[in-house]
């Protein structure tokens, strides 16, 4: 089992009921596999383009809704386990639209269980980076085997 850091945007407690999976754009190679450990890290605003996001639609079932983002948490908040390969996103699926949904797929995953929230300076710590490193790679990043145990120690699991 690999162990893999990937990075969700603020969703609103109003929009739709968004399913946690991994998003990744379609065109990247090395992804998660089925069994595959990923923990969620809540980034604090929304930047798409190089552009700060206030609003995006949720999708549900092919019906879109303007939504108000909030400010997100800064740490890592849940651990999820994946369940199947990468695929398109489908009419079904539950998403949010930041203005670049076309470029991203989905790898189906479950939750796992919420995990003790680990703010992202105590995560870079862990990880042997000063606390105010920019977490710009956790778009999906694999966990290196070594800091494995300790981080998830750190997060209850």
């Amino acid at each position: 089992m690999d162990c893999w850091i990937t990075t969700h945007w603020p969703v609103s407690a109003a929009g739709p009921d968004l399913s946690r999976h991994v998003y990744v754009k379609s065109s990247r190679a090395r992804v998660p596999a089925p069994g595959d450990l990923v923990l969620v890290y809540e980034c604090q605003t929304v930047t798409v383009g190089g552009k700060h996001r206030m609003r995006a639609d949720g999708i549900v079932r092919g019906r879109r809704e303007r939504i108000e983002l909030p400010k997100g948490r800064g740490q890592i908040i849940m651990a999820l386990t994946v369940t199947g390969p990468r695929r398109p996103i489908r009419d079904d699926d539950v998403v949010y639209d930041y203005g670049n949904l076309r470029e991203w797929s989905v790898i189906p995953c479950k939750t796992l269980k919420p995990v003790r929230p680990l703010p992202r300076g105590d995560v870079m710590e862990l990880l042997g980076q000063p606390r105010d490193t920019p977490p710009r790679y956790w778009s999906l990043w694999k966990v290196p085997h070594h800091f494995i145990s300790a981080l998830l120690a750190r997060l209850g699991l």
